[in-house]
């Protein structure tokens, strides 16, 4: 039986081989790299806004009407009381006063502007508190009518107008980095004047206007009053006055 097994098993075919089994292969899942410093939109450039030109607040400047003014002592009427002196030296003019609470001037004689542009190199020597010092405009005799533009040693610049005896505040006093506060301190003031318009300068730049039509012309000077017990010296060059063109 054993032999006829082994023929048996002769006639069977053996079993197949059985194919390997794959092992799938996993694809790695993408891990996303972080961007740590991502791409920033460029911004579209805004057009460069054009500046519209400073306007001219000294129009129709003309000719020279009065230059070297304080050469001839005698075309000038001067005023000082007790309290104060005027001196004229190389075309210089020098106002002091020494006494507290007063006001000296003097004023070009023989000369009536009405429309001008002038101007004046002030040079301080002696100044304190709210004293102050500056151009007289349009000065009419024998009452002393005028425009008086102010500096003060304080640092301020105001306009006054004096008529009939009586005193007018057209522009308070308002601080100006400009204005030399004490002494010593130079600067170059200016005044337009065109009919009823006062345009105030200093060194150059525009500071502000003020309307008054009450005086319509007269002679220029200059002028420093005190208000307390300092006292005040100032010096005063390089007046020049220009015609205003139609």
């Amino acid at each position: 039986m054993f032999v006829l097994l082994i023929g048996l098993s002769g006639c069977y075919p053996l079993p197949a081989e059985l194919p390997p089994t794959e092992t799938p292969t996993l694809t790695p899942s993408l891990t996303p790299t972080p961007v740590w410093f991502p791409a920033t939109a460029t911004p579209t450039p805004l057009p460069t806004p054009l500046r519209s030109p400073t306007p001219d607040m000294r129009p129709s400047v003309g000719d020279v009407l009065l230059e070297n003014a304080f050469e001839s002592e005698t075309a000038w009427h001067t005023y000082t009381g007790t309290i104060g002196k005027i001196s004229f030296i190389d075309d210089h003019i020098n106002l002091a006063i020494n006494q507290p609470s007063g006001m000296i001037y003097a004023f070009r004689e023989s000369t009536n502007f009405a429309d001008v542009y002038a101007e004046i190199t002030a040079k301080v020597n002696l100044c304190g508190g709210s004293d102050e010092y500056g151009l007289m405009l349009r000065v009419t005799s024998p009452r002393i009518d005028h425009y008086r533009i102010a500096l003060t040693c304080s640092g301020e610049v105001k306009v006054v107008r004096v008529y009939g005896g009586r005193s007018v505040v057209l522009h308070p006093a308002e601080s100006f980095p400009e204005v030399p506060v004490g002494f010593p301190g130079e600067s170059v003031l200016g005044v337009w004047a065109a009919n009823g318009e006062l345009r105030i300068f200093l060194n150059g730049l525009f500071l502000f206007s003020v309307s008054d039509p009450v005086i319509s012309e007269g002679a220029i000077g200059v002028y420093v009053r005190t208000s307390g017990d300092d006292p005040i010296s100032v010096n005063f060059s390089q007046l020049e006055v220009r015609g205003l063109v139609e």
